[in-house]
């Protein structure tokens, strides 16, 4: 009797973490790691080169001025998606072997995912299944709102390109998928 006691408490205690992630009221500030960088505190690493964080930030100007110090030197692709957003999961599933070209032109990608009305843990799922190389940042609907309205954007996804030099062009990228890598590139770096 003993041992079936413990068995059942011993699942239950595994379970417990993974049925909250699981929970469409999961609440990702919930789970912290030990470390993280200027960014704040990484929620999830993948070894395929994805670091994914919890956004704690209070105004867009403090999370885009850390997004470009920590990617300094680098051209950056702010991609802003939602997990129930058809055409965003669309751009991922036809944008790797294009984004493979632009790691190589030294282009990150940092993804805003928008949520005011995705599900945490089915981040997580979609970051995983499309093995989304680059930062992830899950905002809370204050910063999605207010990251929406700085950019002038109405619904998902939406791109804005920023340059090496921090400046900000919402018309340059309009899908990751149709990005024309030899144009983009010359685009980019005409001085």
């Amino acid at each position: 009797m003993h041992s079936i006691v413990f068995k059942l408490y011993f699942f239950i205690a595994l379970s417990f973490p993974f049925s909250l992630m699981a929970h469409h009221n999961f609440n990702p500030y919930q789970i912290e790691k030990t470390f993280g960088d200027s960014l704040g505190k990484i929620v999830e690493h993948y070894d395929f080169g994805a670091d994914l964080y919890v956004s704690s930030f209070q105004d867009v100007e403090g999370m885009l001025k850390t997004i470009l110090e920590k990617h300094k030197g680098k051209s950056i692709i702010l991609d802003l998606w939602g997990t129930f957003c058809p055409p965003c999961i669309a751009d991922f599933k036809n944008s790797s072997d294009i984004k493979k070209q632009l790691r190589d032109m030294d282009v990150v990608m940092v993804y805003l995912c928008a949520g005011r009305s995705s599900n945490p843990s089915k981040w997580k799922e979609v970051i995983e299944e499309n093995k989304l190389v680059g930062t992830h940042i899950y905002m809370d609907s204050d910063m999605t709102s207010k990251y929406m309205e700085k950019f002038n954007f109405r619904n998902y996804p939406g791109y804005v390109f920023v340059d090496k030099n921090g400046k900000y062009d919402r018309f340059l990228v309009r899908g990751v998928a149709s990005i024309h890598p030899p144009s983009f590139n010359a685009k980019i770096n005409k001085d």
